[in-house]
């Protein structure tokens, strides 16, 4: 009884602290956050409370930033209060946030108001970076079931996935095609769970095709980020698909894995839209009809395999079961 509430307690301190750096993280934004040095060779610093100018590109940057780090500290204390899976939302939802503020240079590079000649980080970026690390880290504390064979079977299906990705059939003349990357990346998601599925799709998968896509980072958060972390959707139906059913095949398992990859492929669909409104500026007819031509044909090939697959799959899970890794 005393060793339970010895660990609520430790839970529940950590959720503070967590709590502290995200707040850290926000106050961190009134130091100088972006320099500024204009075609006539001044300079100046950007603030918090410049991001709310409307003279100023890409505002929508340090909206969403803001919007995300609330988000985190709320699920982040649910986390510890109430449900443990909030505690995963909340290290998805900090790690995007990371993203964002990393990235900010990147946003306002891209498309500079006329006068902008070149912007540099200041020194309220690292702080408020490392507070929401801090924070990051607070919520992936209660995860400490990862195995080095759990980040083997990863790293080799987002090898393969990156394989795959280099592997394309142009869909048009501006930049979208069809692959089999998803395929891999929805295999994490059945055999890890959504964390799983987030960190490799999202984050590492993401990173690497975003470097080697040339398009530039600031496509990152909604192409690649987000249209790559939307695996973790089908994650969460991981044990409906798994589920105790003998047969190899059956209506419960394949309805999930359609729910999970439609729902996947729809959140990927709406980020990339999303980006090609922000970063290349598509009206919404055009932008959605401009990757409304290649990802539902991605997401759709990749859970019919996956529906083919699903007996292997459960037989793979038999033989190597991943439930006490997963989350």
């Amino acid at each position: 009884m005393k060793r339970d509430n010895d660990e609520s307690l430790i839970k529940h301190s950590t959720a503070y602290i967590g709590l502290g750096a995200i707040v850290l993280a926000i106050l961190s934004l009134l130091l100088p956050i972006l320099t500024v040095k204009y075609t006539d060779s001044t300079y100046s610093d950007l603030y918090l409370w410049d991001f709310f100018s409307d003279i100023q590109p890409f505002n929508w940057a340090m909206y969403g930033y803001l919007a995300l780090l609330v988000s985190g500290g709320v699920l982040l204390m649910l986390g510890s209060f109430v449900k443990k899976e909030c505690a995963s939302a909340a290290a998805m939802v900090l790690a995007i946030a990371v993203v964002f503020i990393i990235l900010q240079r990147e946003f306002y590079s891209y498309n500079p108001i006329e006068t902008m000649k070149s912007v540099k980080v200041s020194f309220g970026v690292p702080i408020s970076t490392l507070f929401v690390t801090i924070g990051l880290i607070t919520s992936l504390s209660s995860f400490n079931n990862a195995t080095i064979k759990g980040m083997s079977e990863d790293g080799i299906l987002i090898a393969l996935a990156f394989v795959f990705n280099l592997i394309k059939v142009q869909i048009g003349s501006t930049g979208g095609s069809f692959n089999f990357q998803m395929l891999p990346l929805f295999l994490i998601a059945i055999r890890r769970g959504p964390m799983h599925a987030f960190v490799s799709g999202g984050i590492i998968f993401g990173l690497i095709t975003c470097l080697t896509d040339g398009y530039g980072f600031a496509t990152y958060p909604f192409d690649y980020l987000i249209g790559f972390g939307s695996v973790m959707a089908l994650g969460f139906f991981r044990k409906l698909i798994l589920n105790e059913d003998s047969s190899l095949y059956n209506l419960k398992s394949i309805l999930f894995i359609i729910v999970g990859c439609v729902l996947a492929t729809l959140i990927r669909l709406i980020g990339s839209t999303a980006s090609s409104m922000i970063i290349y500026e598509y009206d919404f007819a055009a932008a959605l009809a401009y990757n409304a031509a290649y990802i539902p044909l991605t997401g759709g090939v990749a859970m019919i395999i996956l529906i083919f697959l699903l007996g292997p799959i459960k037989m793979i899970e038999a033989r190597f079961p991943t439930d006490g890794e997963s989350f």
